[in-house]
């Protein structure tokens, strides 16, 4: 026999669920668009190319000159929704490592090469962008999105247990 609150306890989870994906959604884009606009996770533009090896190679094989711009791979990031969990990946995959993961900690380019140990700066591309934390602006809106689907999601409950109805 169903117990008193399974009701509540289902429509909670199933809200959380729904907020849980529409900020994973919600960050996986703003991700995306701030490596079209060249921005990092606080908003502030990368670090510039270097104008001695990233500029003249990339010319030369005519790819972009914006940061993190050449294959695309970067801003195919996913989400991925599971019960209760949202996960956002990288994708850009080379000899198994995920590139992306050097560029958001920067790294020194190998003794082997084309330009041999160059620092390559840290550009923060991926996690949680500033906007989301705290009083950001899209936290604020994340924030009044949970009250407006917990809200919507016990409408009906709350009127019957407190009419003592099921």
């Amino acid at each position: 026999m169903p117990g008193p609150y399974d009701k509540i306890i289902k429509t909670l989870h199933t809200a959380t669920d729904k907020v849980l994906r529409t900020f994973g959604n919600s960050v996986n884009l703003k991700i995306q668009k701030n490596i079209e606009s060249g921005k990092d996770l606080d908003d502030k533009p990368f670090k510039e190319l270097s104008p001695d090896s990233t500029i003249p190679e990339r010319a030369r094989k005519g790819f972009d000159n914006r940061p993190l711009i050449r294959s695309g791979k970067l801003r195919k990031t996913q989400v991925k929704n599971s019960k209760l969990k949202v996960t956002i990946k990288m994708t850009g995959k080379k000899k198994s490592i995920h590139y992306g993961a050097l560029h958001n900690e920067g790294y020194v380019t190998s003794s082997k090469s084309a330009f041999p140990n160059k620092r390559v700066p840290a550009r923060k591309w991926f996690g949680i962008p500033k906007d989301f934390t705290g009083n950001g602006k899209e936290a604020k809106k994340m924030k009044q999105q949970v009250r407006n689907i917990i809200g919507s999601a016990f409408r009906g409950i709350t009127r019957q247990r407190i009419r003592g109805g099921r």
